[in-house]
């Protein structure tokens, strides 16, 4: 049920809105949050709609959306931070690793996001206790520093 709904939500999240691709993509490397949890979003579903309202099919690239999620998560972002526990849990642009999905999704739990925290339980369920210990942990050093110390 779960990978239904994820599914769902990934196939009808609104897309990207821009002037073109390379807007996006500077604003990204120049730091822009927004801009790099919507190209996270962009590879991870495979859609990018321009402002005039045609579409761009994208190829869906695991790899760039975990690295776009994960510049906008260590920003503080609470859906990148989600949806890089997503691509975490499920092996999605990279191993397959609980721990890393659990420490982002309690992140973005801790900062309100039900998804995140649904999410959290749910991976919880995959895991042992010293396993989730551990995630907590990362969680917890991953903030307080900041975000500097979470790989």
């Amino acid at each position: 049920m779960r990978i239904l709904t994820l599914l769902i939500v990934i196939l009808f999240t609104p897309p990207v809105w821009a002037q073109n691709l390379g807007e996006i993509l500077l604003l990204a490397e120049k730091g822009d949050v927004e801009a790099q949890y919507q190209l996270g979003r962009m590879h991870h579903t495979g859609r990018f709609m321009l402002s005039d309202g045609t579409s761009q099919r994208v190829a869906r690239n695991g790899v760039e959306a975990a690295r776009w999620y994960h510049e906008a998560a260590v920003q503080g972002h609470d859906d990148a931070q989600f949806w890089l526990g997503v691509m975490y849990e499920y092996g999605n642009g990279g191993p397959r690793n609980y721990k890393r999905a659990h420490m982002w999704m309690n992140i973005g739990a801790s900062q309100g996001n039900e998804r995140a925290r649904e999410g959290r339980t749910s991976v919880a369920e995959k895991m042992n206790l010293a396993d989730i210990n551990a995630a907590q942990q990362m969680a917890e050093r991953c903030v307080v520093s900041n975000y500097k110390a979470c790989d």
